[in-house]
């Protein structure tokens, strides 16, 4: 199946030409800092590689990772993202843990300028510091969590579609919301005997309508297509786009279910909607901490991110502070 009307931008690194080795290596970041033939490189785009010649120059300028200098991010202001991705934090992560915006970080690691004037530079060294030692530093878990931020970086540079249609989440929903829903989606896979993956990319929260036809929970659902509950939530809430390459893979599993279940081109309203009826976007543990806390008059938000100690948590429940 192809995927249309995606636009993608790439960012290519020239070969510098160089061999790799301690004098070379040294050569290869000053060429990144655009100190020869100004020539300007971007370390967000560093191959396997030149992220081990990274790592190399970055153990000896920090004497074996055991303090960041004020002069090291003075020489580039780039190497912010590199003990961002060695320490495996995102830049919501970094920008928490250091109190400021994330424009902040974003602003520094796109090289637009030096740290002189920052009035929050020595508070941004102090906690690279603390969670130098608090974190440790490993190559291959950083290697990793590069590779992935890169992948996440590719993903917001694509220029997803409108959506079609604004959906309600399926615990807002009323019977006629999923009538509605349950109509689109029937036309768009032509009375569910084709599935074209553009249909999650342009709107992941019809995923909520392919579980209730196939009455599976999302831990159920999670299982079939091999995809974690915790991102199926996310797409169905519209918290996060489907990059057209899973969206592939992911539809082939839903046609699949289709096939498995006998409802290739069989897909009823009627059991759809007494399906509907016992569905809950809830668990039962879920729904009944959920009563509590309305009974109690107490605000709360659903399935939020908030910060932990080192990363990020995806919780069921978080109630506000303020």
């Amino acid at each position: 199946m192809n995927l249309t009307n995606f636009t993608l931008f790439f960012c290519f690194i020239g070969s510098t030409g160089n061999e790799v080795g301690k004098v070379k290596y040294i050569s290869y970041f000053q060429i990144f800092s655009g100190g020869q033939n100004g020539i300007s490189k971007d370390l967000r785009e560093m191959d396997e590689e030149q992220f081990k010649q990274m790592f190399e120059l970055l153990r000896e300028k920090t004497n074996d990772w055991n303090e960041i200098k004020p002069e090291i991010l003075k020489e580039n202001p780039q190497f912010l993202f590199c003990f961002r991705i060695l320490l495996c934090l995102s830049q919501s992560d970094l920008a928490k843990l250091m109190k400021v915006d994330k424009q902040w970080i974003r602003h520094f690691e796109a090289c637009r300028q030096g740290f002189k004037k920052s009035t929050n530079f020595q508070r941004c060294i102090s906690v690279l510091n603390r969670l130098l030692v608090n974190n440790g530093i490993s190559m291959e878990r950083s290697l990793e969590f590069l590779i992935e931020n890169q992948k996440a970086r590719q993903k917001n540079l694509i220029k997803f579609p409108p959506r079609e249609v604004k959906f309600k989440r399926i615990f807002e929903m009323t019977e006629d919301d999923f009538v509605q829903q349950f109509e689109f989606l029937r036309k768009k896979t032509k009375d569910f005997t084709e599935f074209d993956p553009n249909i999650l990319v342009i709107n992941p929260e019809l995923f909520a309508t392919f579980r209730v036809i196939t009455n599976m929970s999302i831990p159920e659902f999670s299982k079939k297509i091999e995809k974690d509950s915790w991102r199926i939530r996310r797409w169905e809430s519209f918290k996060e786009r489907m990059m057209p390459d899973s969206a592939i893979g992911v539809m082939k599993r839903i046609e699949k279910v289709f096939v498995d279940n006998k409802l290739l081109g069989n897909v009823s309203l009627e059991t759809a909607l007494e399906n509907f009826s016992r569905f809950s976007f809830f668990e039962p543990d879920e729904l009944e901490i959920k009563k509590i806390l309305e009974r109690e008059s107490i605000g709360f938000e659903i399935h939020s991110d908030i910060l932990g100690k080192k990363r990020l948590l995806n919780v069921d429940f978080s109630i506000p502070s303020s």
